[in-house]
């Protein structure tokens, strides 16, 4: 298993600080294969996985992330909200 696909199965571990770490460590990797397993992360109940969730999605890119980074802009915790406008300002740069 490479390093990718273990942080993808680490993204359903039950320790919400695994899931955090997984993502951000995806983000930074930048790999699109990490986008749709990402995703469901966005409705994590731990505000802070959400966060950098979003952050990660931010790194990586991919327009594919665009729609479900949308609810969070409304989500009840300011940093969800702050993360998920960044993503989709970065998102929507075509110099990125």
């Amino acid at each position: 298993m490479d390093r990718v696909e273990q942080l993808i199965k680490e993204l359903r571990d039950e320790h919400p600080h695994v899931r955090r770490d997984a993502a951000e460590a995806l983000g930074f990797m930048r790999d699109p294969s990490a986008v749709e397993p990402l995703i469901p992360l966005l409705k994590d109940e731990e505000a802070h996985v959400r966060r950098d969730t979003a952050g990660a999605l931010r790194e990586i890119g991919d327009p594919r992330a665009v729609k479900p980074l949308v609810p969070l802009l409304k989500d009840e915790d300011v940093d969800v909200r702050s993360a998920a406008a960044t993503a989709l300002g970065n998102l929507g740069d075509p110099r990125r």
